[in-house]
């Protein structure tokens, strides 16, 4: 076992042979959440912290590129509690289990919806995106849609084999599961819960629900999206022919879907739509939210 603060002759590369200086600004790089950003002499970014809930008991300590080296879990023991620290080393994901040899979960990562600048992810971009989404499946005969990126390239699929199943998934080009939504029937109306999921199409695991849908008691035709930090978007319709956007809170467009037009302003088909991305935002999650309004619509 090696100790906690190893002495000369352990290699590390986050050890110096020198005196080393850091900034410590106690501000997260993610918009509007809990945290902290620390420097090296040179300026730049070495660690950062994302406290995404501070009701939370567990923080993680990551390098530049959100690869986790710590994490830090409270326990609460009798009148006083207690921090335990574990290190811990690859990539934060949406939502991803860590476990022991014996494969019992030790705690699970989650982190915001809507991640913004900061945050590396596979699904974002530093640029504006636009998609073209056919409304229809790879799969001869069954429901779903295809994403197309700007390249003409698949990005993401779904497959709805059997409309009355409750139960959809969003997949890339390879069939890797990234989402998966249930419905749930709450009274007159229904919801539409989002899990994050990773693994391949026979990933039967679920997890707690990160996002759900819910029709808005605000305006006719409006969904409420809310993640689990308690955290407010919001789809708005704008005609029956599924044209919508998503907001957040303060009004902000986030994602906007409308028919697809050619360049001389044909529209291509009601099932061919185009799908703009504002930059830094989980492109798979609002293909993911299409969806539901496709499922909403009956339509997926």
């Amino acid at each position: 076992m090696a100790r906690v603060f190893p002495q000369a002759g352990v290699s590390s590369p986050y050890m110096s042979t020198e005196r080393e200086t850091f900034t410590v600004w106690m501000k997260s790089l993610v918009y509007q959440t809990n945290g902290l950003t620390v420097y090296n002499s040179n300026g730049e970014i070495t660690y950062r912290v994302e406290n995404y809930d501070k009701s939370s008991n567990e923080v993680h300590i990551m390098d530049l590129h959100g690869n986790i080296l710590f994490t830090i879990r409270k326990k609460k023991l009798w009148l006083f509690g207690s921090w335990y620290v574990y290190r811990e080393c690859g990539t934060l994901s949406s939502t991803e289990e860590i476990i022991d040899v014996h494969g019992n979960i030790l705690f699970t990562i989650r982190k915001r919806v809507f991640p913004q600048a900061g945050v590396s992810s596979p699904y974002m971009s530093t640029e504006r995106e636009t998609f073209t989404v056919w409304m229809k499946s790879l799969v001869y005969q069954t429901n779903g849609l295809t994403v197309y990126n700007s390249n003409g390239e698949i990005t993401y699929r779904v497959e709805n084999y059997d409309k009355s199943s409750n139960e959809v998934h969003i997949m890339d080009l390879h069939g890797n599961i990234l989402f998966t939504i249930r419905k749930k029937k709450l009274w007159l109306f229904g919801s539409w819960y989002v899990y994050r999921e990773c693994g391949t199409l026979s990933s039967t695991e679920e997890v707690k629900p990160f996002v759900k849908i819910k029709r808005s008691c605000i305006r006719d035709g409006d969904w409420e999206v809310r993640d689990e930090t308690n955290e407010v978007f919001w789809i708005l319709r704008f005609d029956p022919k599924f044209a919508f956007q998503i907001i957040d809170v303060h009004g902000n467009i986030i994602a906007k879907v409308k028919p697809k037009q050619s360049s001389n302003g044909v529209i291509l088909g009601e099932d061919v739509l185009s799908l703009e991305v504002k930059p830094r935002i989980d492109h798979s999650l609002v293909v993911t939210l299409v969806t539901v309004y496709g499922l909403i619509k009956g339509i997926v």
